[in-house]
C-alpha cells in the first residue's frame, strides 16, 4: 500500500515538474499573434471612453484594434509615437514603420489598452503593431 502511494506521489511530482518546465519555456503571446478583443474606429473608441466610465476599467490590458487618422507623429531613436484622431496614443517600433506614414493617413493599429492619460486626455495603447 505504501509502495502504491509512493508511486502515485512520484508521478504527481514528475507531472508537476514537466508542466512547470513547459509553462516556463512557452513563448509569450505577442500583440501580433493574439486576436483583438475589440475592433473599433478611433471615433467610436473615443466616444465609448467619454460616455462610459466603466469602459476604461473593463478594457484594461485587452488587445484593441483601432482605425483612425494620424494627427501627430513624434519620431524617436527607436520608436515613433503616433496620435490617432488627436486622442489615441500608440507607440510603434521604427522597424515596423513604412516611410509612407504621414499626418492625415488613415491607419489601423493593434495594441494593448494601458489606460487613460487624464492630463492630456489621451487613450494609451502600448505594444502597438501597425496593421496597415
Amino acid at each position: 500500500m505504501v509502495k502504491k502511494i509512493s508511486i502515485v506521489a512520484l508521478l504527481v511530482i514528475v507531472g508537476a515538474i514537466v508542466y512547470g518546465i513547459y509553462s516556463f519555456n512557452k513563448p509569450a503571446e505577442t500583440v501580433t499573434t493574439s486576436n483583438a478583443d475589440l475592433k473599433v474606429t478611433a471615433t467610436t473608441l473615443i466616444d465609448k471612453m467619454e460616455s462610459d466610465t466603466e469602459a476604461a476599467r473593463t478594457l484594461l490590458n485587452q488587445v484593441i484594434e483601432v482605425t483612425g487618422k494620424v494627427s501627430l507623429l513624434e519620431k524617436g531613436e527607436q520608436t515613433t509615437i503616433v496620435i490617432l484622431n488627436e486622442q489615441i496614443k500608440c507607440e510603434i517600433h521604427n522597424a515596423q514603420l513604412e516611410g509612407s506614414l504621414t499626418i492625415g493617413n488613415e491607419i489601423t493599429v493593434k495594441g494593448v489598452y494601458s489606460g487613460l492619460d487624464e492630463m492630456f486626455n489621451e487613450i494609451i495603447l502600448s505594444k502597438c503593431q501597425l496593421i496597415n
